[in-house]
């Protein structure tokens, strides 16, 4: 015979186990989907903006400006100190060239934010899993023309400030989403791509108090389905 001890274990093991697979799944919010990773996993968000901006500044901190602009509304779902950055070329230097302003680290994956994974760490090696073709709110870019002024491993090329700068698509996955022609005039404004830094999963404080919640109400569930089966043994 079960001893009640053991009976009521079972069952708060089976109802815990749904609560954490229900919390720990896949979650959107605001249309935007993040990856379904565990706690203290790192990765980092990508996106194409769904605003635009010229090409003509030969200035860096203009489109980093305009990059944490646009991602202001991804706040409420990242922890507090994320960052974001362009992916842009402004010039040869290094600080300037999109490899070294928005760097992708190994051992990081990078996801969109549909929790598409991109790159397995190496954004920059050339090719990607998926296109790089939502927004930051999860949407689909207003153009599929990107301004870049990179090739597709980071390093400038036709950077942004001349007269034609580089573009990449945002629906490619090959080399052509960094670098796919120079013969527009920097004066059209285009999205950009926006890479975030290194994300920490943490559990959301709501969850925390949620997963208490749930976990109260399957201890009682479960001493009442063992109080019922004593009953009919008596």
């Amino acid at each position: 015979m079960i001893s009640r001890s053991s009976a009521f274990i079972t069952a708060s093991r089976l109802c815990v186990a749904w609560c954490l697979s229900s919390i720990l799944s896949t979650h959107a919010w605001a249309g935007v989907i993040l990856p379904n990773l565990p706690p203290g996993s790192e990765y980092q968000l990508i996106f194409a903006t769904s605003g635009e901006i010229a090409a003509t500044s030969g200035s860096i901190t203009t489109y980093n400006t305009f990059a944490t602009n646009q991602a202001a509304s991804l706040a409420a779902l990242v922890p507090a100190g994320v960052t974001w950055d362009a992916v842009v070329s402004t010039g040869t230097l290094s600080s300037n060239e999109a490899v070294n302003n928005a760097p992708s680290f190994a051992g990081i994956p990078v996801y969109d934010t549909q929790g598409d994974k991109i790159s397995d760490g190496s954004l920059y090696s050339g090719s990607l899993l998926s296109p790089i073709n939502y927004t930051q709110s999860g949407g689909s870019p207003p153009i599929d023309l990107i301004w870049t002024g990179s090739d597709p491993t980071g390093a400038s090329l036709n950077p942004l400030g001349v007269a034609d700068p580089e573009f990449g698509l945002s629906s490619s996955s090959g080399s052509a989403w960094m670098a796919s022609a120079n013969n527009t005039p920097a004066g059209v404004p285009w999205p950009i791509y926006v890479l975030s830094s290194p994300i920490t999963v943490v559990p959301e404080p709501g969850t925390i108090s949620l997963l208490a919640a749930m976990v109260a109400f399957c201890a009682g569930i479960a001493l009442r389905r063992v109080g019922r089966a004593r009953s009919q043994a008596a």
